[in-house]
């Protein structure tokens, strides 16, 4: 089943009924909802598929499609676009990361620290005596740039 109530001047999501659990979708697009948490209002809905909120000044906000699409998880569609299995994973990690995530940001942020702690050292100085090859061939030589020519 379907249900339009975009542009009736409404400014919540309050009111979604057990009565209405066979509900696919749901456009409330062009409304005044201005709280992107009245959208956890839609969560109890176990066949929404497709909801329309563009049009609200919650839709405007930084956020509003991965707080959304956290609050009511089932969602395929969202304003008319395709929600994508990586926009879910993005999601979850966003709002309620797995243990093997927190874990990696860890990491990451303690090897951001060590980084930054070696990026703040001065660099060491340059010999001007010694030249560098345009190309390295792999080779290693030894010895002062005057004699690396020089055969024994």
């Amino acid at each position: 089943e379907r249900l339009d109530v975009a542009n009736n001047a409404i400014t919540t999501l309050d009111g979604f009924e057990p009565e209405l659990e066979f509900l696919f979708e749901v456009d409330a697009g062009g409304n005044f909802i201005k709280d992107v948490e009245q959208v956890a209002h839609l969560a109890p809905l176990p066949l929404l598929r497709k909801v329309t909120l563009a049009g609200n000044p919650m839709a405007a906000d930084e956020g509003y499609r991965t707080r959304t699409l956290f609050l009511v998880p089932q969602l395929a569609y969202l304003d008319g676009g395709e929600v994508s299995a990586e926009d879910k994973v993005a999601v979850v990690n966003m709002y309620d990361p797995p243990q093997p995530v927190l874990d990696y940001r860890k990491h990451c942020l303690e090897y951001d620290t060590m980084l930054g702690e070696h990026l703040s050292l001065p660099p060491p100085l340059a010999d001007p005596d010694l030249e560098a090859p345009a190309i390295w061939d792999g080779e290693i030589r030894v010895g002062s740039p005057s004699s690396r020519g020089s055969t024994p």
